[in-house]
């Protein structure tokens, strides 16, 4: 690894083992002097931290961790708090890196982590669409996918209101708070819905129903059957512009499809969902 101190115009050779290869760095946005640093030694995946940006190294016990590992992250709230994305999924640690559990809900095949300052939300980008994880709390939500190569690499914010993803043998996209659109050929797609229920289908008790607020509204979130019936309200209130998460509960609904629709302002979205019992 090497590190540079004058803006990348000079670099100075720093061997924290030998005999392996640092493969993923990250840093904590809140004390940009502290570095995470994630290698292949000797047959073993190792983490070290530095709090002095890269003077000198700690290393860390790793223990839990499973696949190999291709990003990491820090919490933008909490620096105690780490991400890190494998090929067997999405894991979190505590305790700045020490002990790591498996996040449930995200697949395997971890392609890359991005904290959008957009979304207020981490976004997961793997082999089989996006996930979405607002404020790093509770199940994350599926976001969408290319229907015919669903494979992300890597997505990053581009101006105040758009992403843009970088796919697997689909080009690049740009998403808005409507649709995403190729980069190339301004086509409408039908990924990612800015309404995303998750899981889908609900087999049961309830599941989160994830949307995008583009402005502070008064907000409700409905569920109606194919018939056009509204079912149930399951929030009325007011809801400050950004992403938010409400929940779904299916104990009185019989297995079917159904609609949930977000309505908040002038702006009116909708999704499917399925109910196996």
């Amino acid at each position: 690894m090497s590190r540079s101190t004058d803006n990348g115009n000079s670099w100075n050779r720093n061997n924290l083992f030998y005999g392996g290869s640092i493969t993923v760095l990250g840093y904590d946005p809140g004390h940009p002097d502290t570095i995470y640093a994630i290698g292949h030694r000797n047959g073993d995946w190792v983490l070290y931290r530095s709090a002095n940006n890269g003077s000198a190294w700690s290393e860390l016990a790793f223990s839990g961790f499973e696949g190999t590992p291709v990003s990491i992250l820090v919490s933008p709230s909490d620096p105690k708090r780490l991400a890190a994305g494998s090929s067997e999924g999405l894991f979190q640690s505590l305790d700045e890196g020490e002990t790591w559990a498996a996040v449930t809900g995200v697949p395997e095949g971890v392609n890359d982590l991005y904290q959008s300052e957009y979304l207020d939300a981490m976004v997961i980008c793997t082999d089989n669409g996006l996930w979405i994880w607002p404020q790093w709390t509770g199940v994350p939500l599926y976001w969408g996918e290319d229907p015919g190569i669903p494979a992300v690499r890597r997505v990053t914010d581009f101006g105040s209101n758009h992403m843009m993803a970088g796919t697997l043998g689909a080009g690049v996209w740009t998403a808005s708070l409507e649709s995403w659109i190729s980069d190339q050929l301004y086509a409408p797609v039908t990924v990612p819905s800015t309404v995303c229920v998750t899981p889908n289908p609900i087999c049961d008790g309830s599941a989160s129903v994830g949307f995008l607020v583009p402005e502070a509204a008064q907000t409700d979130v409905l569920v109606y059957d194919l018939s056009g019936r509204l079912l149930e309200n399951t929030f009325c209130g007011y809801l400050e512009e950004g992403f938010n998460t409400q929940q779904i509960n299916v104990e009185r609904l019989y297995p079917g499809v159904y609609i949930v629709i977000v309505r908040s302002g002038l702006n009116l979205k909708a999704a499917e969902f399925a109910v196996l019992k």
